[in-house]
């Protein structure tokens, strides 16, 4: 994107003459200093008239004769006449610096930004619009006012000034070649172009009007042109070029009323501020509307300016695009259905487990109440014995006390009512033991109903097992199917991308990380286009670096229109352009750490990559080993699933489900039912976090147990190990980086992690490792 210095070298020598004398003369100190000449001009007037009507011969006050603004812009004017186009351009670039308060021999692009937001903030334009979109907006602004101002000169204007109006309108249009005529009528939508289809536009249309219906054409400006031409040398009398004299002449229509107040003693040091705020923001938008409309398009990127795979410019393209955001929204849509159907079998699941598990205890506490019973009973005869004893005794202490003259009332109450105790405690004791017999008659009924509970908990448990199972398979098949489509989508737009690039700017250097590749992959189409203009805006950008807000380190934002986002990036000294992602954050934090996260991975696996090559190599040379990579292994090991005959043995530190997924589970399952062992040892304690093995590799243990459990021939067992080792019957072993059971090893994808390992048919390895890994 041209920033709009570089724009207004279009300009003619006499457009920027005009627009140094602008900035040299129309300022707020030198609109106060004229306008109180004018008024102490006026007073003196006033005051010679007086000594005239009191007989004073000569003058009391000489007259000022101040010039005013625009005889000071033509003195100007005439002072710059011979002046070269550098000189003009350096003075224009340094009255720019000091209006904009920029110091230290300021860039065109740090002038340029700052010229942009400053005129966007006196236009009430929304800060967080990217440079290129303030400038239009400004643009669009500055439009509407100018087509004001317009219409009220024409309406206020008399019948001679109209008539006159009207020639310059015919003389513009006269002018024109056919060719241009024929772009003027296309974008006024009109079979002829006359004087009075330009007073109707005018009038109905307007200008902006047409800019919105015709766009950036070439046809538009031209009707823009021939209108400001005709009212501006016509309606308002002016000759200087309107660019310049509408940012003057609004200028001094902003702050005639304070500086009339300045004549008068005051105006204070806030509005002295706020007047000069307004001048120099209205020269700033009459320079950012000249530039505009000089450049003749939107400075934002449009659809057009757009690659066809995004855009869609054809229907088929529009079709295919159509198709792959449905595509990729039903595989998404479909995965959250599955997702949450396997959440809610999971949940099911427990629950039916939680179920079977009280019911089972509830059984285990009726054993041991009837085996506390059954002791009760088998008991009994004895304490019965006890207690009829211990009644006799009583009865014969009582019987003696009665016989006895000494023995007091007292004492023989108290035998009475140990008597009467005993006598109770027997008959409740018979009660009991009643009881508990009708208990252990029962007891067989009530473990046989609590075994049917049993057996339907466990066939209830069966079945929600089989269903999150099921669940699990569909999740794992959309999964796959959802992360094809996203691949497939990421490479497209990778791909794309970089064609794009290179075609539009062959000279770039530029790179497209992951996260953002992703998150296209993830987004629709819509969104992406508004992606792609913003990057578009870095790309064109003379200063990429200039356009963003520096949030941390190098990196920059530049806001992605209509989506609250922000796309960021970062500049390379060398000028490579780095596209990092798109973020609703305001912080980098996040991207920071991935980034750290990433370099530090990057460089452990390129040591371990270095380290395993040398000592793979040095193992080659020792024997008959070979070195295979990438899809090697990952053949190598298919291979092993569905050719092993005798026993499989597998090594890895961790396990995940979507390698260890319904496809694996039936590769395993048919080996078992051919009677193959199949070994498989996992596990990796993580020292630095003083964690075990993660949770996801236990789920996936955990899940193979359960659904090879009935197979003898099946044995898995944890350990602590990062070694990756793989052994087919006494045929072949691979030892090697890549994680079996845990990378999926995709490698139709051109960003898929490389891996390194080695392949050997020794026999007496082969024992070695079985023995010393595999006993189990």
């Amino acid at each position: 994107m041209a920033n709009v210095l570089s724009v207004l070298e279009k300009a003619s020598d006499e457009d920027i003459r005009n627009q140094v004398a602008t900035l040299e003369v129309v300022t707020i100190g030198n609109i106060m200093s004229t306008e109180g000449k004018e008024a102490l001009n006026k007073a003196a007037g006033v005051v010679n008239s007086i000594g005239r009507f009191f007989g004073a011969k000569n003058r009391l006050v000489d007259d000022l004769k101040p010039k005013s603004i625009e005889e000071q812009i033509k003195d100007k004017l005439e002072e710059h006449a011979y002046d070269s186009r550098i000189a003009l351009d350096m003075n224009l670039r340094k009255l720019l610096a000091e209006r904009l308060s920029l110091r230290d021999n300021p860039s065109d692009e740090r002038i340029a930004k700052e010229l942009v937001n400053r005129a966007a903030r006196h236009m009430d334009i929304d800060e967080v619009l990217a440079p290129a979109e303030k400038i239009d907006a400004v643009f669009q602004r500055y439009m509407e006012r100018l087509e004001k101002q317009m219409r009220e000169a024409f309406d206020k204007a008399d019948e001679a000034t109209k008539e006159k109006f009207k020639k310059r309108i015919r003389a513009s249009l006269d002018a024109m070649t056919e060719e241009q005529r024929e772009e003027v009528r296309q974008a006024l939508k009109t079979d002829e172009v006359t004087v009075e289809t330009v007073l109707k536009v005018m009038r109905t249309t307007g200008i902006t009007g047409v800019m919105a219906v015709a766009g950036s054409t070439f046809g538009a400006y031209l009707f823009l042109s021939v209108i400001i031409h005709g009212v501006f040398t016509t309606l308002l009398g002016v000759t200087v070029p309107f660019a310049v004299y509408s940012g003057a002449a609004s200028a001094l229509s902003v702050i005639t009323g304070p500086v009339g107040w300045a004549a008068l003693g005051i105006f204070g040091l806030w509005q002295y501020m706020r007047g000069s705020s307004k001048v120099d923001g209205e020269i700033f938008c009459q320079l950012i509307f000249t530039a505009r409309f000089l450049y003749k398009k939107r400075f934002a990127p449009e659809d057009e300016d757009l690659p066809n795979w995004i855009v869609g410019r054809d229907e088929e393209t529009k079709k295919e695009i159509a198709e792959s955001d449905a595509s990729y929204k039903v595989r998404e849509e479909n995965l959250q259905k599955a997702q949450y159907a396997l959440e809610e079998a999971e949940r099911k699941l427990r629950e039916a487990q939680k179920n079977e598990e009280a019911v089972k205890a509830e059984l285990e506490a009726q054993r041991k109440y009837i085996a506390d019973i059954q002791e009760q009973v088998d008991n009994y005869d004895r304490i019965r014995k006890e207690n009829e004893a211990r009644l006799g005794v009583l009865e014969g202490q009582l019987a003696a006390a009665a016989s006895e003259e000494k023995k007091s009332a007292l004492t023989i109450n108290k035998l009475k009512r140990d008597v009467a105790k005993q006598r109770e405690k027997i008959v409740q004791l018979k009660e009991v033991h009643e009881a508990n017999l009708e208990t252990l008659q029962n007891a067989p009924r009530k473990e046989t109903e609590i075994s049917e509970l049993i057996a339907q908990a466990e066939a209830e448990s069966m079945k929600e097992m089989k269903a999150a199972l099921d669940a699990d398979g569909t999740y794992a098949d959309y999964k796959e199917s959802r992360d094809e489509e996203r691949f497939r989508r990421k490479d497209k737009f990778k791909s794309g991308l970089e064609a794009w690039i290179e075609q539009e700017y062959g000279g770039n250097t530029c790179e497209l990380d992951d996260v953002l590749l992703n998150q296209l992959a993830m987004s629709n189409n819509e969104h992406n286009k508004a992606v792609l203009k913003a990057m578009k805006q870095v790309l064109d950008a003379d200063a990429p670096k200039d356009l963003g807000d520096k949030v941390r380190g190098e990196s920059l934002r530049l806001p992605i229109k209509g989506t609250g986002m922000f796309l960021v990036y970062e500049v390379e000294a060398g000028g490579k352009l780095n596209f990092l992602k798109f973020t609703d954050g305001d912080s980098l934090a996040e991207l920071d750490k991935e980034k750290e996260e990433r370099r530090k991975l990057e460089n452990a696996i390129s040591q371990m990559k270095e380290e395993m090559d040398a000592a793979m190599r040095k193992i080659a040379e020792q024997s008959d080993n070979k070195i295979i990579r990438d899809r090697q292994i990952r053949d190598w090991f298919d291979r092993a699933l569905n050719e092993t005959q005798k026993e499989l043995d597998i090594l890895s530190p961790w396990m995940r489900d979507y390698v260890v997924n319904e496809k694996f589970y039936k590769k395993i399952e048919r080996l078992l039912e051919n009677g193959v062992v199949v070994k498989i040892l996992y596990g990796i304690k993580e020292r630095s976090k003083g964690k075990g093995i993660d949770s996801e590799t236990k789920d996936v243990a955990t899940m193979l147990e359960e659904r090879f459990s009935k197979y003898r021939n099946f044995h898995i067992e944890e350990t602590n190990s990062h070694g990756k080792m793989l052994l087919c019957d006494n045929r072949f072993y691979l030892m090697t980086s890549y994680n079996f059971l845990s990378f999926a090893g995709n490698y139709n994808q051109a960003y898929t992690r490389g891996e390194t390992g080695i392949c050997s048919e020794n026999e007496r390895n082969i024992e070695e490792l079985r023995e010393e890994y595999f006993m189990f």
